[in-house]
């Protein structure tokens, strides 16, 4: 997954997408959240390109890997929800 920036109302939004493929050097994928920015919603399709990622993950199943807005976050959330995602993460 990546997390692309969008604008809507003079703000930006981050928004997760679950890379699909790459097609000439641009990411193909779907919004894997709903966002706040009107007109958008999870599913839908989206391109990226390498310069407009902030944060990736891969999720294997078994572990993750990358994610670090997502561990930045960690103290916010409940205790047994960051403690199930610290175990998960590998590097």
């Amino acid at each position: 997954m990546g997390n692309k920036t969008a604008c809507g109302g003079g703000r930006a939004e981050h928004i997760w997408v679950e890379v699909i493929g790459m097609r000439n050097g641009v990411f193909q994928g779907r919004l894997a959240n709903d966002p706040v920015t009107p007109g958008y919603r999870a599913g839908d399709p989206v391109e990226l390109s390498p310069d407009e990622i902030e944060d990736w993950m891969i999720n294997t199943g078994e572990a993750r890997f990358g994610g670090y807005t997502v561990r930045a976050m960690m103290g916010d959330m409940p205790a047994a929800q960051a403690e199930e995602l610290r175990r998960q993460f590998r590097d």
